[in-house]
């Protein structure tokens, strides 16, 4: 049977990814890396959930990139040339990323020749706008290769490949233009890149048996990270081991994720129109709200005190409303730019995917 479907699944996807990303970020001043920001006494608990269980929500993201774009190119035809897509997603990716950059460090009043050079390495959370063209191109680059969009045990071993480059040597490159970012994240775009390649395979993993299994396997992944290297222990640089087990994790979490999804939707669910919403706005949620709750944060703001104050006071309830808040703002801020051309070529806003057909 052929039914004509939009790609619910990136839009569902997206969305929770969005969230996760937002609610993170409500609860990152309490999750301390060395010094941390707020200490409070549910701290360990807040490292423990985010930074251990919820910790998947980026490589997510850019998973959903890379199945997108490998819809985009090999069922739509898009980018048949490396420079058109190289001008597309310039235009698109890195001259808002500077518009950006430029307008947070003049927001934080902190633009000198220190923040110029963060501007070049990937400016606060805006290095995954870089870590996405870089990924566009570098994946692009691969689709020439042959064998590559036909054989599933080569994209495995290129998989393979790119996980092992970012457990060796994501801390050991550069950071120029996030090159580390690249490296570190480049193998979770090239499995969505495959997984759309391959989703009648992965279609028949839509059994609630294996989608059980898959988030038992996580889970198990989480507890030996607590067991054995607990979060709250490390700082950014986790070392091997604790990476090892967290990107092993994140692979069962997320194709779990993406066989529920799509198991929901063969079984007849209907995407609602505000997750398609909220899909579309995802990529200005992104941007903004952080931009928002970091200003907050700052010493050189107005209310800083008085906000430090109330999150070390009310360490439960303040990161709740700093949810809402952070994630209404951040949207109405969106919605109001996609209203204009100039806003729409900021947030790179383009009609969506048109219906793909697929078989069940």
């Amino acid at each position: 049977m052929q039914n004509n479907a939009k790609l619910s699944d990136v839009s569902a996807l997206r969305s929770f990814a969005i969230l996760s990303v937002v609610l993170y970020h409500s609860f990152s001043p309490y999750i301390a890396y060395g010094e941390g920001m707020i200490q409070s006494p549910v701290s360990p608990f807040y490292m423990t959930i985010f930074s251990n269980f919820w910790s998947f929500r980026m490589p997510l993201y850019i998973f959903i990139s890379g199945y997108l774009f490998s819809f985009l190119f090999n069922k739509k035809g898009k980018y048949a040339s490396l420079g058109g897509l190289v001008r597309n997603k310039f235009e698109r990716l890195i001259i808002p990323y500077i518009i950006f950059s430029v307008l947070i460090a003049l927001t934080y009043k902190q633009f000198n020749l220190d923040y110029a050079q963060k501007i070049l390495e990937g400016y606060q959370h805006l290095w995954f706008i870089l870590m996405l063209f870089e990924s566009f191109v570098v994946a692009r680059l691969l689709a020439c290769i042959k064998y590559v969009n036909q054989r599933l045990w080569f994209q495995m071993i290129l998989l393979a490949i790119f996980f092992l480059i970012s457990l060796v040597f994501k801390f050991r490159v550069t950071r120029l233009l996030a090159f580390n970012y690249l490296v570190g994240n480049f193998f979770w775009f090239w499995f969505g890149y495959i997984a759309l390649l391959n989703k009648e395979k992965l279609f028949r993993l839509l059994k609630y048996k294996y989608i059980i299994t898959f988030l038992a396997v996580w889970v198990i992944f989480c507890i030996l990270i607590e067991l054995f290297c607990p979060v709250h222990t490390w700082g950014y640089e986790n070392g091997f081991k604790y990476d090892l087990i967290k990107y092993s994790s994140y692979f069962f979490i997320i194709i779990s994720i993406y066989l529920l999804i799509n198991k929901k939707i063969k079984q007849g669910l209907v995407v609602p129109q505000w997750v398609e919403n909220l899909n579309r706005c995802s990529y200005g949620i992104y941007i903004f709200h952080f931009w928002i709750l970091f200003y907050f944060f700052i010493p050189t703001c107005p209310v800083y005190s008085q906000v430090q104050k109330l999150a070390t006071t009310h360490y439960i309830i303040f990161p709740t409303i700093t949810f809402v808040f952070l994630f209404t703002s951040s949207l109405l801020i969106t919605k109001l730019l996609l209203r204009y051309k100039f806003g729409r070529f900021l947030l790179g806003n383009s009609p969506s995917p048109k219906p793909l057909t697929v078989n069940r």
